[in-house]
């Protein structure tokens, strides 16, 4: 079987060329030479080499070299494929070996970090959005309201209450000075001193007053808002994000993961064992077979030319059909005269 050619037909080609078995260039008194090459009707994968020779032993030895090219030449393709089989079932091997020993851990590790941690952290995240970055800002919201504005309105109050005393006793002063402005200097000119004192006591609780009602004006207009915007961002924003993350973990990441093993467990790492048996079997009989002469060459024992007996046959109907027409021949040049003079 010659299958490093396409079939035998290829084979008897190349042959008929290279031996000459059409006999075109043949050298006269050549002492042996390939005759034809044939086809096994029944399969294209069998040939019969037929050589004449002066003697069966000279015609045996040239069969013996187109025979021998022939094993030499399908040696070298029979052990190339089987080195290209076996170098495909080795890089098959090694990709099961990957899936098996790299990828699937892998994806096992990811497919686990992602059903515990990772859901997990977004879980707990949630959970203390909702239980307690929420709940400090409503906390933190009702402080400012309900005890930072109304302690700092109690101390414009007080500073309020305080103001007005001490502009009561700077007026009260302001008299006593007037009344005692010529008849005792000293006193009066302390009476000043003081009155300008309590003078700048009224400007610093006015200060005081001007920075209680800023502040409470940036705690209404500024904080609240801010930390009104900060929990809006946090329920319409943050929550429904990490929300969709923890859906899309889920409902995409985790199943596409699930199915990336099952895929590799199921139907790639089948799929490479299926394609190795499919190589190995291929390797072995029938599928490939290294050529092999069938049976042995066999010889005749009586000279294939000239044929004798066939010879004689054919010179002897030659000769019967020959002495036939002579027969006749002559019968019609006996006749001839005759029929003229008549």
């Amino acid at each position: 079987m010659t299958k490093y050619f396409d079939n035998a037909k290829r084979l008897k080609q190349s042959i008929d060329i290279k031996y000459d078995t059409k006999g075109k260039y043949r050298e006269k008194g050549a002492t042996a030479y390939i005759k034809r090459v044939e086809i096994t009707k029944k399969s294209d994968g069998f040939i019969t080499i037929v050589a004449y020779g002066n003697d069966n032993v000279t015609a045996a030895s040239l069969l013996e070299k187109p025979i021998g090219e022939i094993m030499a030449d399908h040696g070298i393709y029979y052990n190339s494929l089987k080195e290209k089989k076996s170098d495909t079932i080795h890089q098959l091997q090694k990709q099961i070996d990957y899936n098996l020993n790299t990828v699937l851990p892998r994806l096992k590790t990811s497919l686990e970090l992602l059903q515990t941690i990772e859901l997990d952290k977004i879980r707990k995240r949630l959970d203390l959005i909702r239980s307690i970055d929420l709940k400090k800002i409503d906390k933190r919201i009702e402080w400012i309201k309900t005890e930072k504005i109304p302690a700092i309105k109690k101390k414009i109050h007080e500073t309020e209450t305080e103001i007005g005393k001490k502009e009561k006793s700077i007026s009260t002063m302001q008299q006593q000075i007037a009344k005692v402005a010529h008849s005792d200097p000293a006193l009066a000119a302390m009476s000043a001193m003081q009155v300008a004192t309590l003078q700048n006591d009224v400007s610093r609780l006015r200060m005081r007053l001007i920075d209680y009602r800023s502040e409470i004006k940036k705690l209404e207009e500024e904080t609240i808002p801010d930390l009104e915007k900060e929990k809006t961002r946090i329920l319409e924003t943050k929550i429904p994000n990490l929300e969709a993350e923890k859906v899309r973990l889920e409902k995409e990441t985790i199943p596409a993961k699930a199915s990336a093993i099952k895929k590799i467990e199921n139907i790639t790492i089948p799929q490479l064992q299926t394609r190795i048996k499919q190589i190995r079997t291929s390797m072995e009989e029938p599928y490939l077979v290294m050529t092999k002469i069938l049976g042995k060459i066999y010889t005749q024992e009586e000279p294939v030319k000239p044929k004798k007996k066939l010879v004689i046959a054919v010179a002897l109907i030659t000769g019967v059909v020959l002495g036939v027409v002579l027969a006749f021949f002559l019968e019609f040049i006996g006749k001839k005269p005759e029929d003229e003079a008549s």
